[in-house]
């Protein structure tokens, strides 16, 4: 079997309907299931949390009080997960008015510019596409830039 065939299998799978984000976003196991339990949170929380309630969370996750006999170091989440969202755009921080305390800085989802309809083939832009499609509907945020042909 030739290269360029298992690299297109890949490419159908990494494409297939079936996968979830985070297993598109993290190879291991481990750092997949710590940001399904992340995202769930966020979504817990109206989409957005602020500095203390990550650090929260990641206190939390460190010690399994997320989910029974789950626990992820404090240092990895923040260097895979929280960095790695961070890097590729997917996770902002943006400022939030609060009654109580004025102005508090949250971090939200952020929606991904994207045509409605996809780049043709199996180049790097359907992936990209692709992933950032699985986001927008993650969240179900619209931000789809419509197609001109």
């Amino acid at each position: 079997m030739r290269l360029h065939r298992l690299v297109k299998k890949a490419r159908r799978e990494v494409l297939s309907e079936k996968t979830d984000i985070c297993g598109l976003l993290f190879d291991q196991a481990k750092p997949q299931h710590a940001c399904r339990l992340f995202l769930n949170s966020l979504k817990q929380h109206q989409g957005g949390c602020s500095r203390r309630e990550l650090s929260q969370f990641a206190r939390d996750l460190k010690t399994g009080l997320i989910e029974e006999g789950f626990t992820y170091g404090r240092s990895s989440f923040y260097r895979t997960i929280h960095r790695q969202l961070l890097k590729l755009g997917f996770l902002g921080l943006e400022p939030r008015f609060d009654p109580e305390r004025d102005i508090q800085y949250k971090y939200v989802p952020v929606a991904q510019p994207i045509p409605k309809r996809g780049p043709d083939g199996w180049s790097f832009a359907k992936l990209s596409w692709t992933l950032c499609k699985r986001w927008n509907e993650e969240f179900k945020l619209r931000s789809e830039i419509p197609f001109e042909e």
